[in-house]
């Protein structure tokens, strides 16, 4: 992949458009496009309307809003997700998650050590407290 220069050069949507590698890391706030993977150590406020995956090695804690993640690696801090959260075997995550539609998957050897809700995202947390209660999740799928 070239970095700069012309829209010949930009990257497709959905591509990985940024890589934290083993051995790196990091501290502070990531913003992103399209899709950012992480397998080194990432301590920050991350927030993208792209996807974060974290591999076998990554390492993530902090407040990470997405539209969708993919854990093989170690998650922890308040998760905001508006799509889908899968977690893979040897994956684990642990703290709040937020989904904003029900979208869950954890795979055979993924942990969740989590509070969850389920049709909710910061966006609509005001709502929900002035309605006076919790909205109830509606799909969780285990593989």
């Amino acid at each position: 992949m070239k970095f700069g220069g012309t829209s010949e050069t930009k990257p497709r949507s959905g591509e990985m458009t940024g890589f934290i590698g083993e051995g790196v890391e990091l501290q502070g706030e990531i913003s992103f496009k399209d899709t950012l993977r992480v397998d080194g150590k990432v301590r920050a406020k991350i927030a993208s309307d792209g996807e974060l995956v974290i591999g076998p090695t990554g390492d993530v804690e902090g407040e990470v809003t997405v539209t969708a993640i993919t854990v093989s690696g170690r998650l922890r801090g308040t998760l905001r997700v508006k799509e889908r959260l899968e977690v893979h075997g040897g994956g684990r995550v642990e703290g709040d998650i937020l989904l904003g539609r029900p979208g869950l998957v954890v795979h055979d050897g993924g942990v969740v050590e989590a509070q969850i809700q389920m049709g909710t995202t910061k966006e609509d947390q005001g709502e929900r407290s002035e309605a006076g209660g919790h909205r109830k999740a509606s799909a969780v799928e285990v593989v």
